[in-house]
């Protein structure tokens, strides 16, 4: 994903302000596209989970 396509996805409302920033992280994530970032931020807690 490069950073269009990125700024052209819409987060669809979940009627749930966590899921939607989990979905949004998710999103960052999958546009930053590295594994040891993904690792390293999935061992920080998070308010919302």
């Amino acid at each position: 994903m490069d950073k269009k396509e990125l700024i052209e996805k819409e987060l669809q409302p979940a009627g749930d302000i966590e899921i939607e920033h989990q979905m949004a992280d998710e999103l960052l994530l999958e546009y930053i596209d590295d594994e040891e970032i993904k690792n390293k931020y999935d061992k920080v807690e998070k308010w919302y989970a």
